[in-house]
């Protein structure tokens, strides 16, 4: 059975990972424990910040010490979070620029016919643009998962109510993946195809430059470049455009997530209060 259309280039990129299951472990062990300290550090703050407001009281002297403590260690965390994930980004894509020239130089000049700047271009970009993946996305999202499960465990146990509220708001963020995929893909697409226009006129140009100016047609071909380069700043326009959206709505939902925490809180404490009068 064949895996579905979208899954083969996320299966592509992984199996260029075979080799670093050591790196990708220990990244996703640190940026776990950084989660969680960072996690600590807003718990901490927020319950300094309350018993300021509520109890009229300072916290005691091993609260800042542990604070700091927690802050320290926060910052040494995400430095190696940081070091070990681009060292392993970083020979990753190594291995797939020797691939890429390998492949380019023995197929694309003689079976195949089309513009070498253009596809010399388009496919360094792309390359270039798996850093992020590789450096910031597969140990994040892995420790992303882990963090998530264990704090949906945890306020089980805890408050099951607020375990329910949180499930809730993770269901709102994850779908909003399948609900921009298309249009992300499609202006994706077109991105590519303006850059590679832009590429194809600046690469016809700086090729035929004598010719250019010795029939004196530098104005048009000028206009045409500018024309070229602002339908692909467009199409980047556009593509930025809905990463925003999609982002917003991430973040609204994470706020209703915490108004949600909120209200069931509160709810709780005056049916605490009720109950208690009538008793």
């Amino acid at each position: 059975m064949t895996a579905p259309a979208p899954a083969r280039p996320l299966t592509g990129l992984l199996r260029h990972l075979g080799g670093e299951r050591r790196a990708i472990v220990a990244t996703t062990v640190l940026v776990v424990v950084s989660q969680v300290c960072l996690g600590a550090i807003s718990v901490l703050l927020a319950a300094v910040v309350g018993r300021a407001v509520v109890l009229r009281d300072a916290p005691p002297g091993w609260f800042w010490a542990l604070l700091a403590g927690l802050v320290i260690l926060r910052a040494l965390l995400t430095w190696g979070e940081m070091d070990a994930s681009h060292a392993l980004a970083f020979r990753v894509l190594a291995r797939l620029r020797m691939a890429l020239f390998d492949r380019y130089a023995v197929a694309l000049p003689t079976r195949r016919r089309e513009n070498v700047g253009r596809a010399a271009s388009t496919a360094m970009a792309d390359t270039e643009r798996l850093e992020f993946f590789y450096a910031h996305t597969v140990a994040q999202l892995v420790a992303a998962a882990v963090n998530a499960l264990l704090g949906l465990v945890l306020l089980t146990v805890v408050e099951p109510v607020l375990a329910l509220v949180t499930l809730a708001a993770l269901a709102l963020v994850l779908a909003t993946v399948p609900l921009g995929r298309r249009r992300l893909e499609a202006l994706g697409l077109e991105g590519v195809e303006a850059t590679g226009a832009l590429s194809d006129r600046v690469v016809d140009v700086l090729g035929g430059l004598r010719e250019v100016l010795g029939y004196g047609i530098h104005e048009p071909v000028r206009r045409q470049v500018r024309e070229t380069g602002a339908e692909a700043a467009r199409a980047a326009g556009r593509l930025e455009t809905t990463h925003r959206l999609l982002a917003g709505a991430r973040e609204a939902a994470v706020t209703l997530a915490g108004v949600g925490v909120l209200v069931s809180v509160l709810g709780r404490e005056l049916a605490a209060e009720h109950v208690a009068a009538l008793v």
